[in-house]
């Protein structure tokens, strides 16, 4: 029976810079000892299949891999991989023989726990942790007998002018690559282009589809999807569980002129992470911003762990330099930030990625329209909707050469959804994701009925679906990653966090997968297998799972017997009554030297139980 060692872990740091670069990167280690930042000399990618249901503007990926290796020697694999923006992973899955098990979802110190015991113990198990959107896993034994094989999927939202980008690049040959797509709720079929080539689809019933199978191949470009004219603004999709969940992706086609003057109040973290970010990016559009609005005043205020601090300045130019000043330090906190009084603002902007360290449940909703500006491509997204959703706001992204969209994103005064209801005016908890310039993409449970959305010009619109839901994982997940970050941040609400986490299958910081191979483990970490198990490995678990009740019966029967015969002694002991001795049996005990001879002392009681 095969060994197998999975553990995610934080991004490799690689050495050769063109190899820096690839997604996914594959290391190895013989014998616990590993070249890092080398690519494997022996290790390869022997199987590569990418699936994607796209549904409005979402999407279901699965990508499966097989590693191979070219010697008869056990190695170890360390893959890592890039995974999109605000991408959700909702399983995960390794081949126990010639069997996928799925992990199971629990709460990320039990399932190290879990890992820690069996390792331990010397047994390998697998474990997966997700961070931001960086996904890396270990895997071992590998050799040329026996490849291994992991299933990893995930949930990811995308705009049509940005596209979902799956950014898989690699130089090193893979031995068979597939590629597989299908699309519901477009007129209009988006376009797919997948290792540098375009895929084509064509109509399957109410949707489209298309696969490739490219063979021996390297992949370069990955899988993007971009475009597409959508049937309808709004799809609704039924989850695994039964529930139902809209996906509304729309937008305002006219937008209302940048206004001049007012005030411009900038929220920026000088927390010490933020260095490491493009912070001159963000600070040339900002100034940029200043110049094209022309606010009478800017207030720069700077947040960390300490308390906030604000500074009102009368440009562009006095804001760039305000900005290159900043010394960073500590922890990201955004309390304190509330309380400020500060003149009422026109416009604010939020430069900060959404990875709170310090004070995670502090309140934040400012008295204007929150846009968020951040250049890491991945952060918390979750935490930025949330906030600025409250406002009407939004989540600009930013990369190299986007500063100009950027700068047109954040002064427009667009026209955004304020609040999502149903008919019967009750809200609706809804995520709001991030989206195009003039676009808003709203995710949310179903009701009975229809959808009302306010907009900030004061005007409704209205949604409601005639067709029938469509079977997807994706916009459950992406509200469900929303919900269950939010939930995080109250520990009184942990148990509400880890039920949303189990029922819609979402992994993340507090959450981890856990995958086991043998009864025996499953029995040990008191976990009930998943689904994926042969009859074999069942009847192995069941007479385990008998023989390990029986076993701690019994065990409880001898604990329970031993306490009560403890405590049977202890009562005999100080029911017992010990009398003491006088001043004449004194005088007795005492020897010819004069010194005091030693009573009997009385028997100590029993240890306690």
């Amino acid at each position: 029976m095969f060994r197998f060692l999975v553990l995610v872990a934080a991004m490799v740091t690689l050495s050769p810079t063109a190899w820096a670069q690839s997604n996914p990167t594959l290391t190895e280690a013989e014998r616990g000892i590993q070249r890092d930042g080398w690519p494997a000399g022996h290790l390869r990618i022997d199987a590569l299949d990418v699936r994607a249901h796209i549904v409005g503007r979402t999407a279901d990926v699965t990508v499966e891999m097989v590693i191979g290796s070219d010697d008869a020697g056990s190695y170890e694999a360390s893959l890592a991989l890039t995974l999109p923006a605000d991408a959700v992973v909702t399983g995960y899955a390794l081949d126990v023989g010639d069997t996928m098990i799925p992990g199971q979802l629990l709460e990320a110190p039990k399932a190290r726990n879990v890992y820690e015991d069996e390792v331990r113990e010397g047994i390998d198990p697998g474990l997966a942790e997700i961070t931001g959107n960086r996904f890396t896993t270990r895997i071992f034994p590998i050799n040329a007998a026996h490849p291994r094989r992991f299933l990893l999927h995930f949930a990811a939202p995308f705009d049509p002018a940005v596209g979902l980008v799956l950014p898989i690049s690699r130089d090193a040959v893979v031995g068979r690559v597939t590629v597989a797509v299908t699309a519901d709720g477009y007129a209009a079929t988006p376009a797919v282009r997948f290792a540098g080539q375009s895929l084509g689809l064509v109509r399957s019933g109410d949707g489209w589809r298309g696969d490739a199978m490219l063979g021996t191949a390297t992949v370069h470009e990955g899988l993007t999807v971009t475009g597409g004219t959508l049937a309808g603004p709004m799809v609704v999709t039924r989850h695994p569980s039964g529930q139902a969940f809209f996906v509304i992706g729309d937008g305002a086609r006219s937008e209302l002129k940048p206004s001049l003057g007012g005030r411009l109040r900038i929220y920026w973290d000088r927390s010490l992470s933020h260095r490491a970010v493009r912070t001159d990016l963000e600070a040339e559009v900002l100034a940029r911003l200043a110049e094209q609005t022309a606010p009478a005043a800017i207030e720069l205020v700077t947040f960390a762990s300490d308390q906030p601090q604000v500074a009102t300045l009368g440009n562009a130019t006095e804001l760039r330099a305000a900005l290159a000043g900043i010394t960073y330090r500590g922890g990201t906190s955004l309390a304190g930030l509330e309380a400020l009084a500060l003149p009422a603002a026109t416009q604010c902007v939020l430069v900060f990625d959404g990875e709170v360290t310090i004070d995670r449940s502090a309140n934040f909703a400012p008295d204007c329209r929150l846009m968020a500006l951040t250049a890491v491509s991945g952060g918390d997204g979750a935490r930025l909707g949330r906030l600025t959703q409250r406002t009407g706001g939004a989540v600009v992204r930013l990369a190299a050469g986007g500063e100009a969209e950027a700068v047109a994103a954040l002064a427009a005064r667009e026209v955004v959804p304020i609040s999502v209801r149903d008919t019967a005016g009750r809200r609706i908890d809804t995520r709001a994701m991030p989206a195009g310039p003039g676009q808003w993409l709203l995710i949310g449970p179903m009701p009975a009925d229809g959808i009302v959305v306010r907009l900030s010009d004061g005007k409704e619109r209205r949604y409601g679906s005639s067709s029938a839901p469509v079977t997807a994982e994706a916009p459950a997940a992406l509200w469900a990653a929303g919900r269950v970050a939010e939930l995080a941040d109250e520990p009184i609400r942990h148990v509400e966090m880890t039920e949303t986490a189990r029922r819609y299958q979402v992994a993340g910081p507090g959450m981890s997968f856990l995958v086991l191979e043998r009864p025996d483990q499953y029995l040990r970490a008191d976990l009930s297998p998943p689904d994926g198990f042969g009859p074999q490995w069942l009847a192995q678990y069941r007479e385990a799972k008998l023989d390990w009740d029986k076993e701690h019966r019994d065990a409880e029967k001898e604990r329970l017997a031993f306490v009560l015969e403890q405590w049977r002694e202890r009562r005999a002991w100080w029911s017992k009554r010990f009398s003491p001795i006088d001043r004449a049996q004194v005088k007795r005990s005492r020897g010819g030297n004069g010194v005091l001879g030693m009573a009997a002392a009385p028997p100590a009681p029993p240890p306690p139980p």
